[in-house]
């Protein structure tokens, strides 16, 4: 305990170090998004059609496998503290108007 804090007083509060000014991880990330939707679009010119469509189940099974595994762990962290149920009924109109809206445009469109 520092001698300011024993008086009373509250100490100064640490600077948080600056940003970086070139965002590498997102670089990264931007770039390896990008090969990979690129591969992902000439795969079905590469293989021949008995290939491409087992590809497709490998690609379908893994993907499902990984979304599954990202959903199980948020729902660990998920808590609902039920004196607060009114505010989840805004968050969940909320989120459904911003997971239906766009759905319901394309429909309406097409």
């Amino acid at each position: 305990m520092s001698s300011a804090e024993r008086k009373g007083q509250l100490a100064e509060p640490v600077p948080a170090p600056p940003a970086p000014t070139c965002p590498v991880k997102i670089i990264v990330f931007t770039v390896k998004l990008l090969i990979g939707l690129s591969i992902s679009q000439a795969i079905p010119g590469w293989l021949a059609p008995a290939e491409y469509d087992t590809w497709k189940q490998i690609v379908k099974l893994s993907t499902m496998f990984c979304l599954s595994y990202i959903m199980i762990n948020v729902g660990y962290e998920f808590d609902i503290d039920k004196t607060k149920l009114r505010d989840y009924g805004a968050d969940y109109g909320i989120a459904m108007t911003a997971a239906g809206f766009p759905w319901i445009f394309v429909a309406f469109w097409f």
